[in-house]
């Protein structure tokens, strides 16, 4: 949890957009919001943050990987 602190939150953001987005690649959307939203919720926790600034961005780049060619 650590070195997830030490990023900006806009990369940090930008990262599990596109890390979701290229796992809904290969996964369903919904089995890749199922699998990995739980795990945001203690990142967002330890760096003090409310768990919906990592969750919805999250969603939403589980819900816009069907749009990858």
């Amino acid at each position: 949890l650590q070195q997830f602190g030490q990023l900006p939150l806009f990369l940090l953001l930008w990262f599990i957009v596109l890390f979701m987005i290229a796992m809904s690649e290969i996964m369903s959307n919904t089995a890749t919001a199922a699998l990995f939203i739980p795990m945001l919720v203690p990142i967002a926790q330890g760096m003090g943050l409310d768990p919906a600034v990592l969750v919805v961005p999250a969603a939403l780049g589980a819900s816009c990987g069907l749009m990858l060619p």
